[in-house]
C-alpha cells in the first residue's frame, strides 16, 4: 500500500460537510425547542385564572383564614416564576435558531443609570458606587441589553449576602463601551469558574431557588453579547467576590451640525455668483 503524505483534499471535505451537518442539526435542535417551548407557554396561559375568578378566589381565601392566603402567594409565586423561566428558554431558543436582534443606537450611560438607581432603591443597605461614562453608545437591542445589564445586577443580589459593597463602572475604551460589576461577595471558586456561563448553572442551587434564580440570567448575557458582537468575562475580585465585564463596540460617532458640508459648498450652480 502506498503511504500517501501531505493534505487530504477527500478528508478536508469531510470535516466540512460533517461542520455543516452539525450546524444544522443544532439549528434542528433549537426549532423543535422553540415549538415546545412555546406549546407550554400557551398550556400555561390557558390555565391562568381570568380577572374574575381571581377575584373570587380572593374572597374565598379571605374567608378561608390567613393559611389558605399563604397557600395561594406560594402558587402565584410560583406561575411566576415558571413564567420568566419559559421567557428566558424562549429567548435562548430563538438565538440558538440565529434570529437576529434589533440594531439601533443605545444610551449605555442611560441603562446603567437605572439599574443602579433600581439596585438603591430595591436594596439601600447595600453600598452601590457608580462610576459612569456620560454618552457611551453602541449599536444593539436596547430591550436585550437593559436584560444583560439587569441580570449581573440581579446576580449581586442573589448570590452575595444583603449589604455587600458593589462597583458598577461603565467607560468608552479603545472603541469599546466597557462595563464592570464588582462585588465583594463569596465569589466563585475555581472548580466552577469555568461553567458560569452554562445554562441552568447555580453555584448554590438551593440559596438561587429561595430567590427565584434559575441559572439563566448569565447563559442569556452571554448569548445576547455574542449576537451583537460583544463579550463577557468573569474573573475573581481582589480579596473575594466576582468580577463581570461586558464590552461592546461602541457605536460611530454621529456627525455634529457643524461638522455637516455647506450645500452651496457641495453642489454646482448654488455657489455664490
Amino acid at each position: 500500500v502506498p503511504l500517501r503524505i501531505g493534505p487530504d483534499p477527500a478528508g478536508s471535505i469531510a470535516v466540512a460537510e460533517r461542520t455543516a451537518y452539525l450546524r444544522q442539526e443544532r439549528r434542528a435542535r433549537a426549532g423543535e425547542l422553540l415549538q415546545l417551548i412555546e406549546q407550554l407557554d400557551q398550556i400555561a396561559s390557558a390555565g391562568r385564572s381570568p380577572p374574575a375568578v381571581r377575584l373570587t378566589a380572593d374572597a374565598t381565601a379571605s374567608e378561608l383564614g390567613k393559611e389558605l392566603e399563604r397557600a395561594m402567594a406560594r402558587v402565584d409565586s410560583e406561575s411566576r416564576r415558571m413564567s420568566k423561566l419559559t421567557e428566558d428558554l424562549l429567548l435562548l431558543a430563538r438565538l440558538d435558531q440565529g434570529r437576529p436582534l434589533a440594531r439601533e443606537r443605545v444610551d449605555m450611560s442611560r441603562l446603567v443609570s437605572e439599574a443602579v438607581t433600581d439596585l438603591s432603591a430595591i436594596e439601600p443597605e447595600r453600598s452601590v458606587s457608580a462610576s459612569i461614562e456620560p454618552g457611551v453608545e453602541v449599536l444593539g437591542d436596547e430591550d436585550r441589553l437593559r436584560q444583560v445589564i439587569g441580570n449581573l445586577v440581579t446576580n449581586v443580589r442573589v448570590h452575595t449576602p444583603a449589604g455587600t459593597a458593589v462597583e458598577i463602572d461603565l467607560a468608552a475604551t479603545d472603541g469599546r463601551s466597557l462595563l464592570r460589576v464588582v462585588d465583594h461577595g463569596p465569589g466563585i471558586d475555581d472548580v466552577h469558574a469555568g461553567q458560569v456561563f452554562d445554562r441552568f448553572f447555580r453555584a448554590d442551587p438551593a440559596r438561587s431557588r429561595d430567590k427565584g434564580g434559575s441559572g439563566l440570567g448569565l447563559a442569556i448575557a452571554s448569548s445576547v453579547l455574542a449576537v451583537q458582537g460583544g463579550s463577557i468575562e468573569h474573573v475573581a475580585t481582589p480579596g473575594g467576590g466576582a468580577t463581570f465585564t461586558v464590552g461592546l463596540p461602541l457605536a460611530p460617532q454621529a456627525p455634529s451640525p457643524e461638522g455637516r458640508a455647506d450645500p452651496s459648498e457641495t453642489q454646482p450652480g448654488l455657489g455664490p455668483a
